[in-house]
């Protein structure tokens, strides 16, 4: 609906558009995750995630969304199973309690985001419209109207755009902190 106010296109079909694009760019999982390695993937998908978020946040037209959704996509399309890789790959006598623990923090993490999301969201449109009975004297599809919701939409999408610029220097550290460890390992002569 936040779309779909604010750039005169379907909301629904971003979200298709953006899963047609992650079922594409998940077959190539593999060769990039040999690439970089897990963590390597994981830092540089934040980079597309929050562009992606934050162009949403801007988007005024079909167009400047579907762009925007391209960016999203593509860095959040080889997130959730690289994750799920990462805990199989370094914790495997964790078996299917690992992979359901690391399933479960996401579920938890969605619970607590999403509402604070709402929140945001919420307090943009009372901010906008000025007070609650202006807000509720909004008439649907008015522009007055469509001005509090697109300024909602921008607060809510740059609020959330935070999380992969943090992701970034997390994933990072960690990434960096890896090659690190293992860069005398790989110079060491073969036996």
């Amino acid at each position: 609906m936040t779309l779909t106010e604010t750039v005169g296109f379907s909301g629904i079909l971003v979200l298709v558009y953006v899963s047609a694009i992650m079922f594409v760019m998940r077959h190539f999982a593999g060769a990039l995750d040999h690439r970089f390695s897990d963590m390597g993937l994981l830092w540089f998908c934040t980079v597309p995630a929050a562009i992606g978020l934050y162009l949403l946040s801007t988007a005024t037209s079909a167009v400047t969304a579907l762009v925007a959704a391209t960016f999203w996509a593509f860095g959040v399309c080889f997130m959730w199973p690289t994750m799920l890789a990462a805990v199989s790959r370094r914790f495997p006598r964790s078996g299917p309690l690992g992979i359901g623990l690391i399933g479960f923090a996401g579920a938890l993490a969605i619970r607590f985001v999403l509402p604070r999301l709402g929140a945001v969201y919420d307090r943009a449109r009372l901010a906008k419209a000025g007070s609650q009975a202006a807000l509720d004297a909004l008439r649907p599809g008015s522009a007055a109207n469509h001005e509090v919701l697109g300024y909602a939409a921008e607060q809510s999408f740059q609020t959330i755009a935070i999380i992969p610029m943090v992701l970034f220097f997390v994933f990072g550290a960690v990434w960096l902190y890896e090659r690190r460890c293992r860069a005398p390992e790989a110079m060491e002569p073969a036996a």
